[in-house]
């Protein structure tokens, strides 16, 4: 088994099945999403013809949920699995946060305070900034200073009370949760799990435990939980040292050895707890750093060749290309071809 060009199947870079950004993202479950612009060049890049207005408008409209979930950084998801999947990892993403909003001296009492003005302040509809609300917290004897306010934020999204809004020129909202997706129904913690480990192994497969327990946030005891509820659907396969798990699918894995340029942390080197599959080892420091900083990257034929930059002045799109090794010039003007397709979908 060729893992990169299966990988590239499975996450819908080389052969992608889907039309709508909600679509992909049912598909995928949820993709990091700290690096805003990013993040949606991520999702663009996984359907046919989409551009950036696309998947701004589905952010915007609320298909598309950008919030904390998994694991304690910003992930985006369709509205459809946001709510079961929150409820699935807030317990944890509590658990973990209060130790540092202990450090910051921010207490329960604080944070229910905090809560119950900001429902006020977004009610009917109102979309506001992180700074809109602080003000308004401010005058209302809360201290924000510091981490405090990203704490009151961070639990107000685990507690099912906000959402990502609509963005104000370049800055990025609040909006109730409850204004902004409908409510769903309850499911209970076993079918959760089951479906969060039926959707990670349809996208990500092949891959291993630690893999999914990295991805998911769960413990790897729940993480081998997940996995033998779904067992019928997988295939177990010994690589070296490592053990995959393999969603089944009757679609064929066709070779890939084109060029892909995908964003910082990507779904596709982030969401693996290994990840010299994509990545040779000596040039794993040039992809991500020890403290957790994710490259663009430039794949071809599935592994990780370099990575790229790019600058937005104005109207002007301005690239660059850092290749580990020395490249052909066929793959040179292939990544440049691919370069204008970036271009195309940022509408410059």
């Amino acid at each position: 088994m060729h893992i990169p060009h299966h990988r590239l199947h499975t996450q819908q870079i080389a052969q992608q099945q889907f039309q709508q950004p909600n679509e992909l993202l049912n598909w995928m479950g949820a993709m990091q999403a700290q690096d805003y612009e990013m993040s949606k060049w991520a999702v663009a890049l996984r359907l046919p013809d989409a551009n950036e207005n696309k998947i701004e408008t589905a952010l915007n409209n609320g298909e598309l949920i950008r919030t904390h979930i998994l694991r304690p950084t910003w992930h985006i998801v369709s509205a459809e699995n946001h709510r079961w999947m929150m409820d699935l990892s807030a317990p944890q993403l509590i658990r973990t946060l209060n130790s540092y909003a202990k450090r910051d001296d921010v207490d329960d009492k604080t944070l229910l305070k905090a809560e119950k003005i900001i429902l006020k302040i977004l009610a009917k509809n109102n979309h506001c900034t992180r700074d809109e609300i602080m003000a308004v917290l401010q005058k209302e004897k809360i201290n924000t200073d510091g981490y405090r306010s990203a704490h009151i934020m961070f639990h107000a999204e685990l507690n099912g009370l906000v959402c990502n809004g609509i963005r104000k020129g370049k800055e990025i909202t609040y909006a109730l949760l409850d204004e902004r997706i409908l409510q769903s129904k309850k499911i209970s913690r076993d079918e959760a799990l089951a479906k969060l480990a039926t959707i990670y192994f349809q996208s990500h497969s092949p891959a291993t435990l630690k893999d999914f327990s990295w991805w998911s946030g769960l413990n790897q005891t729940d993480a081998k939980k997940a996995i033998d509820f779904i067992s019928k659907i997988l295939e177990k396969i010994e690589v070296g040292e490592q053990t995959y798990f393999v969603f089944h699918s009757k679609e064929k894995i066709k070779p890939n050895s084109e060029i892909h340029l995908l964003p910082a942390f990507d779904e596709y080197i982030i969401s693996y707890n290994h990840r010299l599959d994509v990545v040779d080892k000596i040039h794993s420091p040039k992809a991500f750093t020890n403290n957790g900083i994710f490259k663009p990257m430039i794949v071809h034929d599935g592994k990780i060749i370099g990575t790229w930059k790019r600058t937005i002045t104005g109207k002007k799109l301005k690239t660059e290309i850092l290749p580990f090794e020395k490249i052909s010039k066929q793959t040179e003007t292939e990544i440049e071809r691919k370069m204008e397709e970036f271009k195309q979908y940022c509408s410059l």
